[in-house]
């Protein structure tokens, strides 16, 4: 017999969709004087400051958000997503010193 306790736990590891049904979200402009409208909807959309990201499923009514405020937001794939940070981590990675013999 299922508890209350299990159900909470199993709830909580309910699997998550697969990586492709994913889009990351990011806010690229700030909200300063934007209408009410696009504040709703970047709120809906889980956004709070510039250069947040956040992971959201790929259905109509999240591309629908974000086709009303596409000029405030980048939209990446998951892929594109792991891509930009692999290339980031490669700019950011250490160096060798540089060693200069006179």
């Amino acid at each position: 017999p299922a508890t209350n306790s299990t159900l909470v736990f199993s709830a909580l590891e309910a699997p998550r969709p697969p990586p492709q049904y994913m889009l990351f979200v990011t806010l690229r402009r700030g909200l300063a004087g934007k209408s009410k409208d696009y504040l709703a909807t970047i709120k809906s959309l889980g956004l709070r400051k510039p250069r947040q990201v956040v992971e959201v499923k790929n259905n109509a009514s999240i591309r629908g958000q974000i086709e009303k405020v596409k000029h405030l937001v980048t939209v990446e794939t998951d892929t594109q997503y792991e891509a930009r940070l692999a290339l980031l981590a490669l700019k950011l990675a250490p160096r060798e010193p540089l060693v200069v013999n006179h």
